[in-house]
């Protein structure tokens, strides 16, 4: 018979798998929508299915070059969903269509992301509440943003995905050794500048909080059999990820830096996207645009209750255990302001661009 406490702590450390399953069920509605939209692409989405396309081409054609291809197909915006959305392309002989096969990557993303959301959570409550994890996977899935995004072939969907992985570091930081935080940032770091140029904006306090473990960390956290298998895998497949990363922004950094400045202050800007007004009106509009594409009527002073009695309770009950998930709430409340505040800077009003603060 296992002693109680032991049984405890094995508790504790067992994610419960069913969390999961609720995440894939999250987005299982997507897969309808998909195959019954019939609309056709246009602007972003058309640009991205078609230089997708060539690279897909390129690979089954021309293997030699496809390399090559890879890094030119699209030089003015990072490639990583382009990237990745080619493997899906065959997907088109059986739901009988290339759009659907594309945005059946963005459902993999969003599962994905979902799913790291749902770790990520089960960690920073102490690995005992499988309900809290839980509803944070549904108070994400539930966002009208999140849900439309699931059918739009457009790279938002995949800089949420990057979030949330540096929110699933900086959970899992203390528990992790040195080289498994510093494979995993930098890992993180490569996909985020694959995502959008862009992307770094809605990372650096998690990341810099996960840094603060990397070089403060007195001693070198033990690695157990998992541990040590992650830290394999993560340079496996770190390593090619930053070559990569860094071959393609070599190549194509002027027409990248080009493109930022004309998405952020460009003449196109006011015309198609945005707004000459003051920066506290710049603000008003992000504030009130965030709460209405993140929570449905009513959901955002409800969450706020529950949120802050849940704090209150915690640290009255744990004052001393609540160092760490007290330091990332802090942390993922100044990273909203910041993506806030400096999107205010910019004349350009897009709601989209807010989908990455969500987890």
């Amino acid at each position: 018979m296992v002693p109680p406490l032991k049984a405890a702590e094995q508790f504790r450390q067992k994610v419960p798998m069913h969390g999961y399953c609720i995440s894939l069920l999250a987005v299982a509605p997507t897969f309808a929508w998909i195959l019954l939209d019939t609309s056709a692409w246009g602007g972003d989405q058309s640009q991205y299915g078609r230089a997708t396309l060539e690279l897909f081409n390129a690979l089954r054609h021309s293997p030699t070059e496809w390399f090559t291809r890879m890094l030119d197909v699209f030089p003015s915006k990072p490639n990583g969903l382009i990237w990745f959305g080619q493997f899906f392309v065959p997907l088109r002989h059986l739901v009988g269509s290339i759009d659907a096969a594309l945005l059946f990557s963005i459902t993999v993303m969003q599962a994905v992301t979902l799913i790291l959301i749902y770790r990520a959570i089960w960690e920073l409550s102490g690995r005992t509440s499988f309900a809290i994890s839980a509803i944070a996977c549904l108070v994400v899935a539930s966002a009208p943003l999140f849900i439309s995004f699931g059918t739009y072939y457009l790279v938002e969907s995949m800089q949420t995905l990057s979030v949330a992985w540096f929110v699933l570091i900086v959970s899992l930081a203390p528990r992790w050794n040195r080289t498994l935080i510093l494979g995993q940032l930098s890992a993180a770091t490569a996909f985020a500048l694959l995502t959008k140029e862009i992307q770094p904006l809605f990372c650096f306090w998690p990341g810099l909080i996960s840094l603060r473990y990397l070089f403060w960390t007195r001693e070198i956290q033990p690695s157990d059999g998992a541990q040590r298998i992650t830290v394999v895998l993560t340079f496996m497949l770190g390593i090619p990820l930053i070559g990569a990363t860094l071959a393609w922004y070599y190549r194509n950094l002027e027409p990248v830096a080009h493109h930022l400045y004309a998405g952020s202050y460009g003449p196109g800007v006011l015309i198609f996207w945005g707004k000459e007004d003051t920066y506290l009106n710049t603000l008003a509009y992000w504030l009130s645009t965030t709460k209405s594409l993140f929570f449905l009527p009513g959901i955002w002073e409800f969450g706020l209750l529950l949120v802050a009695s849940g704090v209150i309770y915690h640290c009255a009950r744990f004052p001393r255990g609540m160092k760490h998930f007290t330091l990332c709430a802090a942390i993922a409340t100044l990273q909203i302001a910041t993506v806030l505040l400096v999107f205010s800077l910019s004349p350009t009003r897009q709601p989209r661009y807010l989908l990455p603060v969500l987890p």
